[in-house]
């Protein structure tokens, strides 16, 4: 099995293409996960008068010094996931161009990453986009004491959903397009 998921990985990276696919997408979902703490900040920078260059700027301080204030484990999880995201992302790009059925894998995908993203945050505060939802159903203080606890665990879930979407991915990448 293990021989399966090389050699779809050579397949789909034998091309420089989807190298660079891969690269964009991991960089993109960096930011994207990133930035989803700071989106207050950010809207704040983007509605301020200054040119876009220094706004650019700005954007870009705040996202290093959000990402610098983060333990070593949230560095770790987010590189990851962020890789992760763009290896399954790169394999997508792969079987959708290579026109073969891509629905149960895309679905298991954004399930994965949905679930990462749901983890992102600090062990003080816990996940940042689901605790500003979640409170508005149970309250702010339950919200925030139920994902301090269980943020990480939620997180390494998403992780784990995204690891067998890229398994399913690799698995059907292999897999002839017709029964012999």
């Amino acid at each position: 099995m293990i021989q399966t998921y090389f050699n779809a990985l050579k397949r789909v990276f034998s091309t420089g293409t989807y190298n660079l696919v891969g690269i964009l997408i991991a960089v993109l979902f960096f930011l994207l996960f990133l930035g989803v703490s700071q989106i207050t900040i950010i809207g704040e920078v983007a509605s301020i008068e200054s040119t876009f260059f220094e706004k650019i700027s700005l954007m870009w301080t705040i996202l290093y010094t959000s990402f610098t204030q983060m333990s070593g484990g949230g560095m770790v999880y987010l590189i990851l996931l962020s890789l992760l995201a763009g290896l399954q992302g790169t394999l997508l790009v792969f079987i959708i161009r290579q026109r073969a059925s891509a629905s149960g894998a895309l679905s298991r995908g954004i399930w994965g990453m949905i679930l990462g993203m749901v983890g992102i945050g600090c062990s003080a505060c816990g996940s940042v986009l689901f605790v500003t939802i979640l409170s508005l159903f149970i309250g702010t203080g339950n919200a925030l004491a139920l994902f301090t606890q269980w943020g990480l665990v939620i997180g390494i879930g998403g992780i784990g959903v995204l690891l067998y979407a890229i398994s399913y991915t690799l698995r059907v990448i292999e897999k002839p397009a017709v029964c012999m």
